[in-house]
């Protein structure tokens, strides 16, 4: 009988899945500073002297005209910063997949600094919809009334919330405004240098259909209330509803002091056996005042350490 051999088998070829890098936290330097963009941003831009979009979405504006670009900035902010003002003619739309983002939406915050330079301007600075009866918009009156108007239009049915101011809004001064809605709440909200000041409650919000898009410094709907004598700078949009309390005069895109958006902290206990170590926090604001909001992923579930150190490496708390 003739003898057979088996071949052994083939031990497989361990298989390693890759771990995946971080998603990094979009950045851009403006006068030799670097500023980190807040989560949830779809739009933001400081509006000097171009409309580029600085969230890493790429929803980068079209100029309509030859707007000015004025350098007198917001408090905080560098002479780079002074945003734009439409002189009359000028003004932005939104790209098509800034539309597109927009209108997928349900719960929002825009927020920007306004300006007053001269004549009142009571008119729609900031709108989005498809057509009269279907639109959102924000419309300061400023200077020399106390009005700043956040409204949602559907179907022809307004729901607007005034900030009004017990004085009128002056002229030279910059007020840093927030405005929101929340699905959840039906709510419209209108905050002025962080202090709510209107609130307004609608039945719904529903996207609008058909092509909405995005104007800035006019009402694009019936091509009409330029906003002549108003300056407007750090225009952002954000795909959720701030809550109470997070409103803030903190540069929306906060600076980082260094490779990581807290600062490299010194050498402190470490665990056992080889702690994960995040290479950045997505912070925000940063630098922090009063609060800060600090975003991280574990690579499997564990116990973690979070510690706060200031820009000196100091630990602060943990």
């Amino acid at each position: 009988t003739p003898s057979t051999t088996a071949s052994p088998s083939a031990s497989p070829t361990p298989t390693v899945s890759p771990t995946a890098s971080p998603t990094p936290i979009p950045t851009y330097g403006i006068n030799g500073q670097t500023y980190q963009v807040a989560p949830g941003t779809v739009f933001y831009s400081t509006l000097a002297g171009n409309v580029s979009d600085l969230s890493g979405n790429r929803n980068d504006l079209v100029v309509n005209g030859s707007p000015s670009f004025p350098t007198t900035a917001p408090p905080g902010f560098a002479s780079a910063a002074g945003g734009f003002n439409g002189n009359g003619a000028s003004y932005f739309s939104g790209s098509s997949g800034l539309n597109n983002q927009l209108q997928g939406l349900t719960s929002f915050t825009v927020e920007c600094y306004i300006l007053g330079t001269g004549t009142t301007a009571c008119s729609s600075l900031i709108n989005f919809g498809s057509d009269t009866s279907n639109y959102w918009d924000f419309t300061p009156c400023i200077p020399s009334y106390t009005n700043a108007y956040w409204a949602i239009t559907e179907g022809g049915a307004k729901t607007q919330a005034n900030a009004a101011l017990s004085s009128d809004y002056l002229a030279g001064q910059w007020y840093f405004m927030s405005m929101n809605y929340d699905a959840t709440t039906k709510l419209l909200k209108v905050y002025v240098n962080g202090v709510l000041l209107a609130t307004a409650g609608t039945s719904n919000y529903v996207p609008f259909s058909g092509s909405p898009f995005l104007t800035i410094g006019k009402n694009g709907l019936n091509n009409s209330g330029i906003a002549t004598n108003l300056n407007l700078s750090q225009l952002r949009i954000l795909n959720y509803a701030k809550a109470d309390g997070s409103q803030t005069l903190d540069s929306p895109l906060a600076p980082t002091p260094g490779p990581t958006p807290l600062g490299r902290p010194k050498e402190g206990p470490k665990l056992s056996p080889e702690p994960f170590v995040a290479p950045a926090l997505a912070a925000y604001p940063n630098p922090a005042r009063h609060w800060c909001e600090a975003v991280f992923h574990l690579p499997a579930a564990g116990a973690a350490r979070l510690a706060l150190y200031d820009l000196s490496g100091g630990l602060v708390l943990e």
